[in-house]
């Protein structure tokens, strides 16, 4: 700490008795009063631990939210950036499930697996992209799948590209960038004089 400073660490210790069985919500929230006076900054992160009661020798406890989740085209399952590590499922849809995750943020991260053979679409928003391995899908394009058990974890890399970190299955496809046909016909034509060139 340099010389007139008045910024301080505390570190708040909470204990807990739950029985198995039972639950208990704790929430802690920047800039709230908590017990002894403690103001200010409050609490920047916390971590759960199980233990013994006696040894203080645990481990950290993290559970996962996993949603069976049955939206279709009509109507897609739009992911909140509150959703971020939650794993969808499709179990339980009568035809292909619809996903579109919120607008790629760095450190946002979704798992979505295959349960029922009628296929799990992810759609990426507006001008994001999903890239699995070197396959990366057009602006705004999809990746999909109908094989049961494939699984895929997409984590935003920044404001506009989904990166698959864990794929399972191979009948994951991704709808590609095309340019329109306009386009095309001129990079065709752009390729032809350079060969003219070249020859």
């Amino acid at each position: 700490m340099r010389a007139g400073s008045t910024r301080r660490t505390t570190r708040l210790s909470v204990l807990f008795d739950v029985q198995i069985g039972q639950s208990k919500t704790i929430s802690f929230s920047n800039g709230t009063n908590l017990s002894r006076g403690l103001t200010g900054s409050g609490v920047t992160g916390a971590a759960v631990r199980a233990t013994d009661g006696g040894s203080g020798v645990g481990a950290i406890l993290a559970g996962v939210l996993v949603e069976a989740n049955t939206a279709g085209s009509g109507a897609p399952n739009v992911i909140a950036a509150n959703e971020s590590g939650t794993v969808f499922t499709n179990e339980g849809v009568t035809a292909k499930n619809y996903h579109t995750p919120v607008t790629a943020a760095a450190g946002y991260q979704f798992t979505f697996i295959v349960q029922d053979a009628d296929g799990l679409r992810v759609v990426a928003n507006t001008s994001d992209t999903i890239r699995i391995g070197a396959t990366v899908s057009s602006a705004a394009g999809y990746c999909e799948s109908t094989t049961i058990g494939d699984s895929v974890t997409i984590v935003a890399i920044n404001a506009v590209e989904w990166v698959a970190t864990s794929l399972i299955g191979s009948g994951w496809t991704c709808a590609l960038l095309f340019p329109a046909f306009g386009v095309r016909k001129r990079l065709r034509h752009l390729l032809a004089a350079t060969d003219r060139k070249a020859a």
